[in-house]
């Protein structure tokens, strides 16, 4: 017996020595080559320690050691690049460099909390609205920025949180009646590194909705958490999800939403973008469309859309990188920082008129008048159609309602929503014949463009309007005829 054991102990002395043997010191790993390491260095790295370029006192917490020597593993280089950054190496295998194991190390001796960067929440609201026995809260929800390189998104959501935080009276009433939580940015580790769509490990966070890991994709799953406990809140009503994002194909700002059974959650869906196109001169309603496309399976909206509430409408807010279109014009204008930040504030706006017209809200005495801005739809309609029998005609036949709603979809989805509500299938005639876009040179229609506290509205004359009117009008029926 001890005769055995003397020869186990020898063959496992002799076995650990031929495998350090294949392990190389620190100065062999620093000298080898990239990819395709020098042949004379046949092992891994081994207990090596990274500490930068001239220094020479006792190893710190965070000066890292790598270590490759082990079975199976493979690190054959490290190189330094700051106390955050590494280059490391595969080992190819001995004298025939087409064949490695992929990487397997260890690394020790590090810092605590190197990476965890925040996910910020913030809240606006009135404070009272904490206390939950005082009434129901309703909640719109905010997120934007999951693609890191989408800027513009960032700029749409701050100048919605400066206009929530300011003391306009519409600010001032949205925060009395609502909570608006905001997620600024839902992929920190992917804006910091520079990444265009991904995070740190590579996923598109838009695309891990259905299943976010706590591990991978952290910040989908504690905001997914966070709205999934607000959802079963019996206190609490999430009334809007909208994402923020920038499209570097189209033009113009414009939402996607979802499709729903229930009729009436399909009719409040369609009403918050025709009361943005209102109010948001680079908003366009013709390319707003509610799908339910698989490319999109996964996303926030099409997700959360079929989890939440029923009464929770979800949105995809997008605004191009480049230009929205003066549609009467056929103008490109670029967009600056502060187009989109006002793309934003007149966010705010429209959930004002939301509520507004369903009596969650007064109207305060420093909101622009809509019968003076020439985007209301409504006002138009009913403007056109005094004017206008054959229009009344038009839209109230049935078939026509089928056609004029048409152009509110998007005809490369077969599955597109046919917007139904009465009120927006009245607007869709005058809103045709102004190309959703009632917006000329100043000469033509003597435009005045005001600003009240930061809200953009727009005025004309009574007379020009009615001539331009009437002029779209004799051309349309031409057309007909």
């Amino acid at each position: 017996n001890v005769a055995a054991m003397s020869n186990v102990g020898k063959k496992k002395t002799l076995y650990e020595d031929i495998f350090k043997s294949a392990c190389v010191d620190r100065n062999e790993s620093a000298a080898s080559d990239s990819d395709g390491i020098n042949d004379a260095v046949v092992g891994n790295v081994s207990k090596l320690t990274i500490i930068p370029s001239g220094y020479t006192g006792k190893i710190k917490k965070g000066h890292l050691i790598f270590d490759a020597c082990f079975e199976s593993g493979n690190l054959g280089k490290v190189e330094y690049v700051n106390d955050y950054e590494y280059d490391l190496f595969i080992r190819p295998d001995t004298c025939n460099a087409r064949f490695r194991v992929w990487f397997n190390f260890t690394v020790e001796n590090t810092k605590n909390d190197q990476q965890h960067r925040r996910l910020d929440l913030i809240t606006i609201t009135n404070p009272k609205n904490h206390n939950k026995k005082l009434k129901k809260n309703r909640i719109v929800f905010i997120t934007a920025r999951v693609h890191p390189g989408e800027t513009p998104s960032s700029y749409v959501c701050q100048g919605f949180i400066d206009f929530m935080v300011s003391d306009h009276s519409v600010a001032q009433e949205l925060r009395e009646h609502l909570i608006f939580k905001i997620v600024p940015m839902l992929n920190p580790d992917g804006v910091y590194l520079g990444n265009y769509r991904s995070s740190l490990m590579g996923f598109d966070l838009n695309r891990q909705w259905q299943s976010p890991s706590l591990w991978a994709h952290p910040t989908i799953y504690a905001t997914k958490q966070l709205l999934m406990k607000l959802d079963n809140d019996e206190l609490v009503d999430v009334n809007f999800f909208i994402d923020i994002h920038a499209h570097s194909t189209l033009m113009n700002g414009f939402i996607y939403g979802n499709i729903y059974e229930d009729e009436k959650r399909a009719e409040r869906q369609a009403t918050f973008p025709s009361l943005l196109s209102q109010f948001a001169e680079d908003f366009s309603l013709p390319q707003t469309n509610f799908n339910k496309d698989t490319l999109k399976a996964g996303t926030g909206r099409r997700t959360l859309g079929g989890i939440l509430d029923n009464h929770t409408i979800c949105y995809t807010l997008e605004v191009s990188f480049y230009s929205y279109t003066n549609m009467l014009t056929n103008e490109m204008i670029p967009y600056t920082e502060e187009k989109y930040a006002r793309l934003g504030r007149n966010l705010a706006r429209t959930f004002y008129e939301y509520y507004l017209n369903e009596g969650l809200l007064c109207k305060t005495s420093s909101t622009v008048d809509p019968v003076n801005s020439p985007r209301n739809v409504s006002t138009l309609s009913n403007f056109y159609l005094h004017n206008h029998e054959l229009s009344k005609q038009s839209v109230t036949s049935s078939k026509d309602k089928h056609t004029q709603a048409k152009h509110h979809r998007d005809n490369s989805h077969q599955d597109n929503y046919t917007v139904r509500k009465e009120s927006i299938i009245k607007s869709t005639l005058p809103r045709n014949c102004l190309e959703d876009r009632l917006k000329s040179d100043c000469d033509q229609l003597k435009r005045l463009n005001q600003t009240l506290n930061s809200l953009s509205c727009r005025t004309i004359s009574y007379n020009s309007f009615s001539n331009h009117i009437n002029s779209l009008y004799r051309s349309k029926s031409k057309d007909m005829s």
